[in-house]
């Protein structure tokens, strides 16, 4: 059966606005780098001052309500490893595309001037103790305390959408209302949703095949080298379990597991350059894990001050061999794929850290049902034939190709003497020396009720019809 390799995103924005699908009015903009031109993704652009606003989109694009200047005439533009920047909101035009540039933000070190040798760097109490594993241990031994333990609701909207060919496809959006009981409560057992508002963009081709629920059984839908629940086919349960932070006391997803056990064995562990967040210094910290095929990368981005994470980003790649069907069959090495990477980030509130954003790509494998079949399979004692029948014309040079038919009788393999090709047919001649008994047999075994699967099997391969399928 053919299969095709699709992408499949994921994605939700945590804000406090009212619902967005009423037709209204809407300034747009989309922000850059300064510095290299490349769009920023996951920018936060709120009234300043207001718990109200949205989150850029993956080509570094927003929309604003144009109510947003009843709540205030500043919006404030903030990313990790960008200089906050704050604009007036009656500069944007309604009328095009804002182009705003953010500056890469530039930490700058404390110096000290040692006997007119050398300059050095002046670290602060305890730094040189503070490894990168150090400190990711007491970012996620720090979870209770920098993470609401009490109940909260939060507005987001969430869309998810797959790409196959290059093409979108099953594009869903909505906005919904979350009640969470605090992060001492299992998300996935306590957690309530609402859904404000609901739809399928109608823009976008729906295929029904690539948007049914995992399956490993049949293999109907998987992600190739990997095992993903299909939650009964819920994508934003799904999303959810993959918030490692928020899910830190369960199995949340391979190979971060359990985070507050498994993460730290797991994974090695290094210190990066410092970035800004709205002036706040962050540890960067990488980490890595090679096992066989897969390989694993990610960053988290700490505080200096309490230890919260305010982002992580984890990514599996893997380099699988596939079984490759031409003339013949054979194993090739194939390029890495990467089978998914999340993408989650929380921003404080209040003195506690909230969920802000949460992406999710992943790669799956969709079992096409095949346009090309075989319809029945008869047989004629007086012609001594077999008589095999298919839904479209057969591709003459396919069907005239001995080596493409295998006939087992009883399980000997009966040699083909003749193939005659009419159009959706294909009438297969056993050798005249055998053919006599072969037939009769059949049809005594049938006669007597027997299964012709017990005395018959005719196996096909490599056959195409007239329009390559």
């Amino acid at each position: 059966m053919p299969t095709k390799l699709l992408k499949r995103l994921l994605l939700i924005l945590f804000f406090s606005t009212t619902p967005i699908f009423p037709q209204e009015g809407f300034v747009t903009g989309q922000l850059i780098d300064k510095k290299n031109g490349e769009p920023i993704v996951f920018a936060t652009i709120r009234v300043k001052g207001k718990a109200i606003g949205v989150i850029s989109n993956l080509d570094g694009s927003f929309r604003i309500p144009e109510r947003f200047k009843d709540f205030g005439s500043v919006l404030e533009i903030s990313s990790m490893g960008y200089v906050t920047k704050d604009i007036l909101l009656y500069d944007l035009s309604k009328y095009k595309t804002n182009s705003i540039r953010l500056v890469p933000a530039v930490v700058l070190l404390d110096e000290v001037v040692v006997e007119g040798v050398q300059k050095v760097r002046k670290r602060a109490p305890g730094d040189k103790t503070l490894s990168a594993i150090k400190i990711v241990d007491k970012a996620i031994n720090s979870i209770p305390l920098n993470y609401p333990t009490l109940p909260f609701t939060t507005v987001g909207y969430y869309r998810d959408f797959q790409r196959s060919n290059n093409k979108y496809i099953n594009l869903n959006e909505a906005l919904f209302e979350v009640w969470d009981q605090g992060f001492s409560a299992s998300d996935y057992e306590t957690t309530k949703i609402r859904i404000l508002e609901n739809k399928r963009n109608l823009d976008f081709p729906i295929d029904s095949v690539s948007a049914r629920p995992y399956d490993y059984i049949s293999k109907s839908k998987t992600i190739p080298g990997a095992y993903l629940d299909s939650y009964g086919g819920n994508e934003f349960t799904i999303l959810r379990i993959h918030d490692a932070l928020r899910n830190n006391s369960m199995d949340s997803f391979d190979y971060v597991n359990v985070l507050k056990t498994d993460f730290l064995k797991n994974h090695t562990f290094k210190k990066e350059d410092e970035v800004l967040l709205n002036n706040e210094k962050l540890y960067k910290i990488s980490f890595k894990k090679y096992m066989g095929l897969v390989q694993v990368k990610g960053n988290l981005f700490i505080s200096q001050q309490n230890f919260a994470i305010y982002k992580m980003e984890y990514t599996i790649n893997n380099r699988y061999r596939e079984k490759l069907r031409y003339s013949r069959r054979y194993y090739k090495n194939r390029p890495k794929v990467s089978l998914f990477s999340v993408v989650v980030g929380y921003a404080p509130v209040d003195g506690f850290m909230y969920p802000n954003f949460h992406s999710m790509k992943n790669t799956f494998r969709v079992q096409e049902p095949p346009k090309f079949i075989v319809e029945q399979v008869q047989y004629s004692w007086g012609k001594k034939n077999f008589i095999i029948s298919f839904n479209n014309h057969i591709n003459e040079k396919d069907a005239l190709k001995k080596s493409n038919y295998k006939v087992y009788y009883n399980g000997k393999k009966l040699n083909i003497h003749k193939i005659v090709h009419i159009e959706d047919q294909v009438l297969l001649y056993p050798k005249p020396k055998i053919a006599n008994t072969v037939f009769k047999e059949i049809y005594e075994a049938q006669k007597n009720c027997k299964k012709g699967a017990e005395v018959l099997n005719i196996k096909i391969e490599d056959l195409r019809d007239i329009n390559g399928n």
